[in-house]
């Protein structure tokens, strides 16, 4: 017995809703395969992440989340209600999830108030993170001046080896990464 969907009735209005479907611009998921004479998807879901995802800004976005995740341990917030949303949204929570929590709990929330709560506390991190990378940074600048007397006591040809620090640090500054990431959170 010959499968139904072989038929020649079927093929010939699948050929006449192909071809509407491509007058108006329709573009199909799937794709004919004619050396299995079956079906496929054009695209599986991890091909399509390898193919349009780009290094540099899933770097980007796992940097902040690491950031966010150390500012929330780090930060004395002013309720418990701002840690939660700052919780939420450091585990990757979008704005109308965190939202959409709150009301399953029975608290009055939306999107926009807890917008609102993430950009303050963003900037209230951009300040924290630069105040830590200040304070460190004088601070490793005590201890080797303490360490390594300066090189013009010493002479011209004195070596002072460089302490490494948030100075020679690879990692960019948490303003810069929130800037460049300019997520919509």
């Amino acid at each position: 017995m010959t499968s139904p969907w072989r038929s020649k009735s079927f093929l010939d209005l699948k050929r006449e809703w192909d071809k509407k479907l491509k007058d108006d611009n329709f573009k199909d998921v799937e794709s004919f395969d004619p050396r299995s004479n079956e079906t496929r998807l054009k695209e599986w879901d991890s091909f399509y992440f390898q193919t349009h995802s780009d290094p540099e800004l899933f770097h980007l976005k796992q940097e902040y989340y690491y950031r966010a995740h150390q500012f929330l341990n780090a930060h004395t917030f002013k309720c418990q209600r701002d840690k939660d949303i700052w919780r939420l949204h450091s585990e990757g929570t979008g704005v109308r999830g965190i939202a959409r929590h709150f009301v399953d709990e029975g608290q009055k929330s939306n999107k926009d108030f807890v917008a609102a709560i993430v950009n303050s506390l963003k900037a209230e991190m951009k300040g924290f993170f630069t105040e830590c990378k200040e304070t460190i940074s004088s601070s490793l600048d005590q201890q080797q001046s303490s360490i390594f007397p300066s090189s013009t006591a010493l002479g011209s040809k004195a070596c002072v080896p460089r302490t490494p620090g948030l100075r020679e640090s690879k990692k960019r500054p948490i303003s810069q990464i929130i800037d460049q990431l300019s997520l919509e959170f």
